[in-house]
């Protein structure tokens, strides 16, 4: 049986384990979901939006799985809107919505962990961004926590 003491070093992905990605993309997509005065319940609730925002998501990474993050959030951006059935947003408003990762806010208890594993680990990403948009995240909400080692997808070449 392992134990964690048995290891050196710790990999993980970043959106969803240091970062709350869910929280951060709600928040990013409130300008285009105001835009509608009236809708049920149902329409707008938040397993309703990430279930859409994550079928667009692995689509566009299918299509052009070497394209920087934020430009695939832009180019969803739109998509959501139609599906939502709301105004469509402008080139700005797409590219907002795209730049939005960097803002994305950590879990609450994250940094003072990773200052207390880094203490007894190697610390490496490997996470489904480009470096960007990941250096964006890292000097934000991270509080420019330095890891041991960052491999993101536009590294592999691949989401």
């Amino acid at each position: 049986m392992s134990r964690l003491a048995d290891y050196r070093l710790l990999c993980f992905d970043v959106y969803g384990t240091l970062i709350d990605w869910e929280a951060g993309l709600l928040a990013a997509l409130q300008p285009l979901l105001t835009k509608k005065a009236s809708h049920d319940d149902d329409t707008f609730s938040r397993a309703h939006l990430l279930t859409i925002y994550q079928e667009l998501e692995s689509e566009q990474q299918r299509l052009t799985p070497d394209m920087p993050y934020p430009d695939l959030l832009a180019t969803i951006h739109p998509q959501l809107a139609a599906r939502l059935d709301l105004p469509a947003p402008s080139e700005t408003d797409n590219q907002r919505f795209g730049e939005s990762i960097g803002t994305w806010p950590a879990f609450p208890d994250t940094v003072d962990a990773l200052h207390r594993l880094s203490q007894h680990f190697k610390l490496v990403v490997l996470s489904n961004v480009d470096r960007a948009s990941f250096a964006r995240s890292n000097a934000g909400s991270l509080q420019g926590f330095r890891f041991d080692r960052i491999i993101t997808a536009q590294d592999v070449g691949s989401y």
